[in-house]
Parts: structure tokens; sequence; C-alpha cells
């Protein structure tokens, strides 16, 4: 609150209005957050989970901080749950290592693909920002190819 008005007040003032890019100043930017990395692989050794007892597979679930693997019950096997969540800490490699068991899981970063997660301020959706911003690209680039 500014200010409280009695009875009877009452407030007059100009408001002015102005749209711009971010390019001029950040206030104007309908990104708070942008993160490019590459697209993880993760491969289970089938062959090597399968001597784990079903303790170390549970322990070997959970030492993934970012949930990327699942225990089945009903198959006691371990699948990937979601590989886009691993950021390659190698957590589950020193765990499988520690027990005895090097090998079980093989991380590498796919080269010709990426994940770009954006998050928005609230001024524009995350799907019209990738949209208009690929616009834009599109334009400097065909400015730049008619040089």
């Amino acid at each position: 609150m500014i200010m409280r008005l009695s009875k009877n007040q009452m407030v007059d003032f100009k408001c002015i209005a102005k749209k711009d890019t971010a390019k001029a100043h950040a206030k104007w930017s309908p990104v708070a957050t942008c993160l490019m990395r590459m697209e993880p692989i993760v491969e289970i050794n089938q062959d090597k989970m399968a001597a784990l007892s079903l303790e170390q597979k549970k322990a070997f679930v959970a030492s993934c901080p970012r949930k990327v693997y699942s225990y089945d019950a009903m198959r006691q096997s371990v699948d990937i749950e979601d590989f886009s969540k691993c950021n390659l800490c190698d957590e589950c490699n020193k765990y499988t290592s520690e027990e005895g068991h090097p090998g079980v899981v093989k991380l590498d970063e796919r080269q010709n693909k990426f994940i770009y997660t954006i998050e928005a301020t609230g001024a524009l959706p995350p799907a019209t920002i990738v949209t208009k911003a690929m616009q834009v690209l599109k334009m400097k680039l065909r400015e730049l190819s008619s040089l």
C-alpha cells in the first residue's frame, strides 16, 4: 500500500506504459531462466544388474538423487523411469562400484540432441516464447543470408 485515503479524498496521477525488448532492459524479458544441456544416454547392463541382490537393486534405485530409475517388484528388475532427468552425476556408478559390481550403468551424452528448459516469468507461456524466438532467429538469418 502506498497511502491510505480518508473519506472524500482521491488520488490524481498519470501513468505511462512503455513496451520494448529485453535487448534494451532485462525488465522486458519474459524469461526468468533458461538452460540448455545435451540429452543424456542411460543404459543398464541387465546381465550385471542381475548379479545384484534384491536389497542392492533397491539401494541402487535410491542412490540416484534425480529418480531416474524405478524398481519393478513384480519382475524384480530395475528400469529406467525417465532418462531425461539424469544430470550425469554418476552416483549410480559410484554405488555399484562400492558394492563390487562396476559397469552396471553406462552414462554418456548424445552429441546431436539437447534439452532446452525455459522458466517463464508469467508474461508469456514458454511455448510462445520459443515460437517467437525462432521467428526472430529466422528473420535474422534471412537478413544475414541476403548480405
